[in-house]
């Protein structure tokens, strides 16, 4: 009788260490997959940012092409009127 006592206690024994080692298991794989979310959300707000950056960059890059090509053409004015002017000072000149 005493030996089917001990055999019961140590089957219950064995039962509980199998049971804790499984919610063990569990909550630690739980919080490795709770961790992954998290690096995963950051990483994805880390690219949205680069994103973001970048689409500013670009809206940038438009604006210096516009104000270069004002600019060129203005160039391109300023140095029609000064062709335009010393044309006149040579007539101006070989008037004298």
């Amino acid at each position: 009788m005493e030996l089917s006592i001990s055999i019961i206690i140590s089957a219950v024994s064995c039962l509980c260490a199998v049971l804790s080692a499984w919610s063990a298991y569990k909550a630690r794989t739980s919080n490795a997959s709770v961790d992954d979310g998290k690096a995963a959300g950051t990483l994805q707000t880390q690219m949205g940012c680069f994103k973001s950056g970048i689409d500013d960059l670009k809206h940038q890059q438009e604006k210096n092409e516009e104000r270069y090509l004002e600019l060129s053409e203005r160039l391109a004015m300023a140095e029609a009127s000064v062709r335009q002017a010393h044309s006149r000072l040579d007539g101006v000149l070989k008037g004298e």
